[in-house]
């Protein structure tokens, strides 16, 4: 896959301008909050101004580049962790990604993006069997984490449905 269709599917899931009150990230544009542009310096005026080619840049360099989606082989897994990076974190995302691999080989769970996850993952999505397996435990590891999150924030629950959808969806794309 590569970072341009990975985007699209983000940008569809994102969608443009929003200020929901339950979202810590304040004014969000296109899935980047202000919150994020004045943490990382990034020189936008106004986030609502943002255009989607500014969007682009910030997600290939703040998301799929720290991720390493380039190096992973299997697409999905690649949308996976892109996804997951834009609406999680990246630490998070590859911390994901190494739990369900340590269902098959041991990775180890640092949620940093090293050879090892790397090699385990390319390894383990080379047959169809382990790759489903994969797959089924990247979904279930993330709507977990969901669950987690409105565990410990109940005012998140509003988001819950919608976050369900966004995986399922991202494990319905061909």
């Amino acid at each position: 896959m590569q970072f341009e269709t990975a985007f699209k599917f983000v940008l569809k899931q994102e969608g443009g301008y929003s200020n929901h009150p339950s979202d810590k990230g304040g004014e969000t544009n296109y899935g980047i909050s202000t919150r994020f542009i004045k943490a990382n310096g990034i020189k936008i005026k106004s986030v609502r101004d943002m255009t989607v080619q500014q969007a682009k840049e910030i997600y290939q360099m703040y998301f799929w580049q720290p991720i390493k989606a380039d190096q992973f082989t299997d697409d999905l897994v690649q949308l996976f962790l892109f996804d997951t990076a834009v609406n999680c974190g990246t630490g998070r995302a590859i911390e994901l990604l190494q739990i369900a691999l340590n269902a098959w080989a041991p990775t180890g769970i640092d949620g940093i993006v090293g050879h090892i996850t790397i090699n385990n993952c390319n390894a383990m999505t080379e047959t169809g069997k382990n790759r489903l397996l994969l797959y089924e435990l990247l979904k279930a590891n993330r709507i977990g984490y969901y669950e987690h999150i409105i565990r410990n924030n109940e005012k998140l629950r509003v988001f819950l449905k919608g976050w369900i959808n966004r995986v399922l969806e991202l494990f319905n794309v061909k």
